[in-house]
């Protein structure tokens, strides 16, 4: 019998600086106040001293999305009551031109900008709920200032010098990868030489709990936030100083950067999105996890930072012009999410079974949960093409970079290793991808395969074509015999279902559905219909935090021929819901077995060599 895990995604994304060459502005700052020990209704007051103008009107914005989300989220929906002010505090004329942008009449004469700020962690919005690593959070306890949710700009004054003022409570400290130019018990100042810069560092404030690890000569501040204290920093650094010694070591004994900060927010009961996960910049990572004790989520713990650890080399040192050059509210979509997430996830599996902190009987493990998961996904869309519509037609799709991205990372990782005789990698490919590029100058989109292939082998140009552009499925056998790994499973088998395999997680109704009208012979008996949401199971109630138990359960008690009631949520034709009782009886349903990749008993010599080569062992 096969369980459905169902919960709520673990989100995984990447966030960095887009650091083109831009001349910086500091004779005309832009110095924003936030005043921590001032909270109104949830909502904290942006003071902003504006920049000098020249023209008589001026636009200011809030971004409509921030790089690595891969999702509109319109920042300045939660922001309220904007107001323009002169020196002598006298009211100018402000029009909200639409949801991120106001127009501000007579700028010569603006001296400052007000206006509040909502907390996105408990907001009452009822538009798209923001990924708690990319939101904001106020509350007596904790601050998640995650900056582009704070402070907005001026067009054509992205690269103007801002000065930050935060006012702070009493005991309460600052985490963030930024070196304060001042700082006392209750007050921060940071200067930041833009605005690419500001959005770049994430900032927490709370009682201090941290802890300072030394890594191959890189200092990594550890910060928690852990609401009823089952979580501290010194057991985060335990947990995370191995995984971070791997990178070096993969890496070739160093990391790129001098300084870096893991920043630990812990929610207890379940996040308002419904995710949990983290999101990565330039030289730091923001985590928003469910709180537990520490043996149930230090493999969570170690998996996420492993993941956006590894993003300091894609794509902070390689990276397509439409990141580069990133525009926060018109923003473009690159065609190399296979890159930047899921080599990256590949990197943070791979890396960890070479140093041996993963046995290899753990990475065939991760191997095939991904596999597994990636046929819940279209596995025949190209992944550029869902890469370069991610924010629109294939924004269900989005997710594959995590599974499918890793095993396009994996599957040329291998190619690299058979052509190059066991001497050349996907890590050295990624090494002189960085020399070449690095981050100050942005590749071509549609040149990077032609570049790679220029840099490495013809055949890797047809793999690209083939596997990343084409449509054709990856043969796992084929390039996982190269390595001497056997893969099998796959073979039909009888299993008990909830009626489909195509289940997703509504965050605005916190339920399950069908995705899609992918119902089995189990789930058509019932009369189960795509779209439909489920309530109960059996009568028990689907609550949020006991989803997953209750469908365990469901599946260990059942009994073929056994009467079976479902309750859905249904929309009639007018958009209408309405509970439908749903009743039959159970029936197991012929599957597809999971996928099962084992170290093969007689490899030859050549399997060998390269398996070595490949994951060092």
């Amino acid at each position: 019998m096969k369980k459905i895990f169902l919960l709520i995604f673990i989100l995984s994304t990447c966030y960095f600086l887009p650091i083109e060459a831009y001349a910086q502005n500091k004779d005309n700052p832009i110095k924003c106040s936030l005043d921590l020990t001032n909270v109104k209704d949830d909502m904290l007051m942006v003071e902003m001293t504006a920049p000098k103008f020249s023209s008589d009107e001026a636009i200011f914005r809030m971004p409509k999305m921030v790089p690595g989300t891969y999702s509109i989220y319109d920042f300045g929906r939660f922001v309220k009551d904007l107001k323009a002010f002169d020196k002598n505090n006298n009211e100018l004329s402000v029009e909200r031109e639409d949801i991120n942008s106001w127009k501000i009449t007579d700028a010569k004469k603006l001296k400052k900008l007000t206006y509040w700020v909502e907390d996105t962690f408990d907001s009452k919005d009822t538009g798209k709920f923001i990924f708690e690593p990319a939101g904001t959070n106020i509350s007596k306890d904790n601050f998640v200032i995650n900056t582009h949710g704070f402070f907005g700009y001026f067009d054509d004054m992205k690269t103007n010098e801002y000065i930050i003022d935060i006012t702070k409570p009493q005991g309460f400290y600052g985490s963030t990868p930024l070196i304060a130019d001042f700082s006392d018990e209750t007050r921060d100042e940071f200067r930041v030489k833009d605005y690419f810069t500001l959005v770049d560092s994430p900032m927490m404030y709370n009682i201090p709990d941290t802890t300072i690890i030394n890594v191959a000569g890189t200092d990594v501040l550890i910060s928690v936030y852990s609401p009823n204290k089952m979580v501290n920093s010194k057991f985060v650094a335990g947990s995370t100083k191995a995984l971070l010694e791997a990178s070096a070591n993969y890496l070739g004994g160093e990391l790129p950067v001098k300084k870096y900060a893991f920043l630990f927010y812990f929610f207890k009961g379940m996040a308002g999105s419904g995710a949990a996960g983290a999101l990565e910049h330039n030289n730091s990572s923001l985590y928003s996890l469910g709180e537990a004790p520490p043996g149930a989520i230090e493999g969570q713990v170690k998996h996420t930072a492993a993941h956006e650890f590894f993003h300091i080399i894609t794509p902070l040192g390689i990276h397509s012009e439409e990141i580069g050059n990133f525009d926060y509210n018109v923003p473009k979509m690159s065609k190399h999410l296979w890159l930047y997430e899921g080599v990256t996830e590949y990197n943070s599996m791979i890396a960890l079974v070479r140093s041996g902190v993963n046995s290899p009987a753990e990475f065939t493990k991760d191997i095939e949960r991904k596999i597994l998961v990636s046929k819940f996904y279209n596995d025949t869309l190209p992944f550029t093409e869902m890469s370069k519509y991610a924010l629109g037609k294939y924004e269900k799709q989005y997710q594959n970079v995590y599974e499918k991205g890793a095993l396009i990372g994996m599957c040329l990782d291998i190619k690299l290793r058979q052509l190059s005789y066991g001497s050349y990698g996907l890590i050295d490919l990624l090494r002189d991808l960085s020399k070449k590029y690095g981050a100050e100058k942005s590749f071509v989109d549609e040149e990077l395969f032609d570049e790679i292939t220029a840099m490495t082998y013809p055949e890797i140009r047809e793999f690209f074509a083939t596997y990343v552009e084409g449509s054709k499925k990856l043969p796992y056998k084929e390039f996982l015999s190269v390595v001497g790994l056997d893969f099998g499973g796959g073979a039909k088998e009888k299993e008990f279902s909830l009626g489909t395999q195509a289940i997703d997680f509504d965050m605005k109704t916190k339920r399950i559905y069908i995705k899609s009208d992918d119902i089995d012979e189990f789930g058509k008996s019932l009369g189960l219909k795509q779209g439909d949401q489920y309530t109960k199971v059996n009568g028990k109630e689907l609550e949020v935090s006991k989803i997953q138990s209750i469908i365990n359960d469901f599946f260990t008690k059942a009994v073929e021929g056994e009467d079976v009631e479902i309750e859905v949520a249904r929309k009639d034709a007018d958009g209408n819901e309405k509970l439908v009782l749903l009743k039959g009886k159970m029936k197991m349903v012929t599957a597809e077995g999971k996928p099962e990749v084992k170290l093969s008993k007689n490899p030859t010599e050549e399997q060998l060599r390269l398996r070595k080569a490949w994951m060092g062992s």
